[in-house]
Parts: C-alpha cells; structure tokens; sequence
C-alpha cells in the first residue's frame, strides 16, 4: 500500500501539469504518459504483453501435446513388422478359417495403417499451427519489447521535463528574491 502511495505522489506533478497546461499536444502526450505510469503501478499488462503470454501458453502446451506423438512412427513400424511376420508365417491360420482370419487380418491391417495416415495428418497440420503460434509469440514478444522501450523513453522525457520545470522554478524564486532584495536595499 505504501508503494502505491509512492508512486501516486510521484504522479501529482504530473496531474498539476495535465490541469495547467493549455497546449492540446503537449497535453496529450501528457496524459499518454500518465496513462503509462499508472497502468504500471498496477501492474496491468499492455496488450502486446497479453498477447506474448497467451502465445506463450499455446507454444507450450502445443510442444507438450505433440511430445506425446514422438513415438508414433515407432509404433506404426512395429505394427507392420508384426502384420509382416503373420502373412510369412505359414502356420497362422492354414487349415483353421483361414480365408476368414486373412480377410479380418487385412482390414485391421488398412484399419491401423488408414489411423496412422490420419494420425500423420493430423501431426502435420499441429506442427504447422504451432509454427504459426511461435510466430506470433515471437512478434507479440517484440511488440513487448517495444512498448517496453518506448515506456523508457515516455518515462525519461517525464523526468527530464520535471527536471527543467524544477530548475525553472528555482530560477524564477531566485530572481524574485534578488527583486525584492534590490528593493529593500
């Protein structure tokens, strides 16, 4: 609480300005500033900081997901080498249903190799969501990077700004207190 309070009493000159100043631009950059300062005291995120963190989330979640693919390939080739060794063997199913077993054999066969296909598929088009996910996370990331910078700059031209009025001021009660020294003397 007592950072707020802060933070608030650094932004008082500023509401002063804004209440003074007479000039529309000069104005207007004035309260973008103080709309800067106050949605960082409050920690509230700017949209491109928004938007790289949701990004940021999909990336993960997306990489986590086709992790759990990474064997699928390993799968499917071992599931022909077992379909493979069946059809060689001649013991399988000679003399016992055989026309039966070969024919329930060879669609499960196209059954597993159809999923795989569309497995794969599905693996590909997630892959490419997730290009485009890291994309954009890497653009939100240096719009973030931007805005960061930009809110240095706004916060050095404050200071600054403040600076200059304060040597102003200073200046200005200097030359009124050589006024009336001069006419008391």
């Amino acid at each position: 609480m007592i950072a707020y309070a802060n933070k608030f009493a650094e932004l008082r000159p500023l509401f002063v300005k804004v209440y003074q100043n007479k000039r529309r631009s000069n104005m207007a950059s004035l309260l973008e500033r103080l709309k800067y300062i106050i949605e960082d005291i409050f920690g509230k995120k700017t949209y491109a900081e928004s938007q790289r963190d949701k990004y940021k989330k999909v990336v993960r979640n997306l990489e986590k997901e086709l992790k759990k693919t990474d064997n699928l390939s390993d799968v499917m080739a071992q599931l022909a080498t077992d379909y493979n060794t069946m059809e060689m063997n001649p013991d399988s199913a000679q003399g016992k249903l055989s026309d039966t077993f070969v024919t329930k054999e060879s669609e499960n066969r196209e059954a597993v190799e159809k999923l795989g296909a569309d497995f794969k598929e599905i693996i590909a088009e997630v892959k490419s969501k997730l290009e485009f996910a890291r994309d954009e996370y890497n653009y939100w990331c240096d719009e973030a990077k931007r805005e960061d910078e930009e809110m240095k700059i706004y916060q050095q031209q404050y200071y600054e700004e403040e600076e200059r009025l304060r040597r102003e001021a200073a200046e200005e009660e200097a030359r009124r207190k050589e006024k009336r020294h001069r006419l008391i003397s």
